[in-house]
């Protein structure tokens, strides 16, 4: 998984949550381009923060020891029955 993945819909949210309150006070056209600027130096410094913290936390995107060997062995299974399943004819 990418650094930063997990946290999407997060910060999807928080620039939904920014644009909004900075536009909210929009009185003219002329107010959008710096409003716009507001919006982009907030959302750096949460991106900065969100990618430092999944950077540091490794565990956030990666399964404990033998987990992820289990569930890839367990549909490897499943896939095998499946495909013999299909395999055989009762007509």
């Amino acid at each position: 998984m990418v650094p930063g993945s997990l946290y999407a819909l997060k910060m999807a949210a928080g620039d939904a949550t920014s644009l909004g309150r900075i536009l909210a006070h929009l009185h003219c056209k002329n107010q959008i381009k710096s409003f716009l600027n507001a919006v982009q130096e907030i959302r750096q410094k949460r991106i900065e923060v969100t990618q430092k913290t999944a950077n540091r936390n490794i565990f956030a995107v990666s399964l404990p020891p033998g987990i992820a060997e289990a569930c890839d062995k367990s549909l490897r299974a499943k896939a095998a029955a499946g495909v013999k399943a299909l395999g055989t004819s009762s007509t």
